[in-house]
This record gives structure tokens, C-alpha cells and sequence, in this order.
């Protein structure tokens, strides 16, 4: 099971807002995917580093939809794997950098590996992260949103005041 904060413009599977603005595993005007999370705290501090991005505040996003999604896939790029990262030649700060080029670099050659999906570290909490490819599903993998509700992200606690007395 997945997570993914998502624009209401767009169901929770389509991967078409990722097609043309592109991603961290996907560069603008190339190919579909769906940008997910295997906890709930991965999926605020994420949108959080959205809003950061864009120097925005996170108010501006909203509002935006909370899809649970049951996710079967055949062929992974796991990243969360110090084997694997080793065996391409990165680090874990190579994959969470703000520099989208080496990490949209190994989701271009993944996707065209027939890989479905990378799992990946999340760029901004210690949980993972798994960008599916939606082009590229096997025909016995499934994608599919079993909930989708109102997005609340976590309000920041008020700051602490002190009295003297």
C-alpha cells in the first residue's frame, strides 16, 4: 500500500501533471508517473519540501486529495538498497539532492529498462518514496486507488511562550 498527496485536478493514478512538469525520477514531457509514499509522515514532509521548492507557502497548494493505493509491480528499481546504489555508482545524497538531473537520468534509463517503478529514499524524511511508472506495467501489476479524501497536511505546533512572573 501506497500514499499520495495529489492535485484534485487529477485522479489519484494519473501520472500526466508528472508527464509535463516532470519530476524527480522523470523529466518534463516524458512519460507518465505517479509519485507515492510508504508512510503518511514521508507524504507530509514531502509536500512540505514541494512547497519549499517553490518557495511558496504550503496554503498555496492546497487544496489537494489523499489517495491510499494498493501497488502490485514485477520489476522495482530498488534505490533504498546500498547494493544496488553501489552497483550504479551513487549515493544516497546523489538521489536526494535538489538537482533533478542524475536522479531523472536513472528514471529515464529504468523506464526504458522496462522497470515499473523506482523505491527510493525520500529527499526530505527517512522514510522511501516510490515513483511508478505508468507506461511501463506489466500486464499483471496493478495500480489501484482504494481511498481518496481530503488532503490535511500537519499544522506546525504554536510556538512556545513564556511568562515571567
Amino acid at each position: 500500500m501506497t500514499l499520495r498527496h495529489h492535485s484534485a485536478k487529477y485522479s489519484a493514478v494519473d501520472g500526466e501533471g508528472a508527464r509535463v512538469n516532470g519530476g524527480r525520477w522523470n523529466p518534463p514531457n516524458s512519460f507518465a508517473a505517479v509519485y507515492t509514499a510508504l508512510e503518511r509522515k514521508t507524504i507530509d514532509s514531502e509536500f512540505q519540501r514541494l512547497a519549499r521548492r517553490a518557495a511558496l507557502p504550503p496554503e498555496s497548494f492546497l487544496p489537494r486529495r489523499l489517495a491510499r493505493i494498493e501497488v502490485s509491480l514485477t520489476r522495482v528499481l530498488d534505490l533504498t538498497d546500498a547494493r544496488t546504489r553501489s552497483l550504479l555508482g551513487v549515493s544516497t545524497s546523489d538521489l536526494t539532492e535538489d538537482d533533478w538531473a542524475p536522479t531523472e537520468a536513472i528514471g529515464l534509463a529504468a523506464h526504458y529498462l522496462g522497470f515499473e517503478a523506482v523505491l527510493a529514499p525520500s529527499a526530505d524524511d527517512p522514510g522511501a518514496t516510490l515513483c511508478i511508472f505508468m507506461t511501463s506495467l506489466a500486464p499483471e501489476s496493478r495500480v489501484m486507488p482504494v481511498e481518496d479524501g481530503e488532503y490535511r497536511p500537519p499544522r506546525k505546533p504554536a510556538p512556545r511562550t513564556t511568562t515571567s512572573g
